[in-house]
């Protein structure tokens, strides 16, 4: 058995495809070549810790969400995946409602988002989704 995934996230009239494994019509840009050093997010986070996210309003975790996806986008930029630490606080945000809605309001709404928010998508953001559909 072949497990497919599929998600497609859509924003008014912006539809961001994060495609399938076996969809052959997604583009394949070149790859993450390696992982952020985890004391780049130490220095961006401001201290966010997991458990802040994970707990938060709408308007703390939109807070915390354009910290996490201005990070997102620098690490992109230079084709680096967001590393571990960082991973955990997103999954944190998405694992509730409140947090949910303040992440995706950041990363689908914020103009200077070029690289994170196309295809490939960082792992760590695909596997974020696919946890909290």
């Amino acid at each position: 058995n072949k497990r497919r995934i599929s998600l497609t996230v859509t924003h008014g009239w912006f539809p961001f495809n994060l495609g399938s494994k076996d969809d052959a019509s997604v583009p394949q840009p070149r790859p993450y070549d390696s992982e952020a050093e985890e004391s780049t997010w130490e220095e961006a986070c401001e201290g966010i810790t997991v458990e802040d996210v994970e707990e938060c309003g709408v308007v703390e975790a939109a807070d915390y969400a354009d910290i996490l996806v201005a990070y997102m986008e620098s690490c992109s930029r230079n084709r680096l995946r967001i590393p571990r630490n960082a991973a955990e606080v997103m999954s944190g945000l998405l694992s509730h409602p409140a947090g949910a809605q303040g992440f995706w309001t950041s990363f689908l709404t914020d103009p200077d988002l070029v690289s994170s928010t196309k295809p490939s998508y960082d792992p760590a953001l695909v596997e974020a989704i696919a946890s909290f559909p």
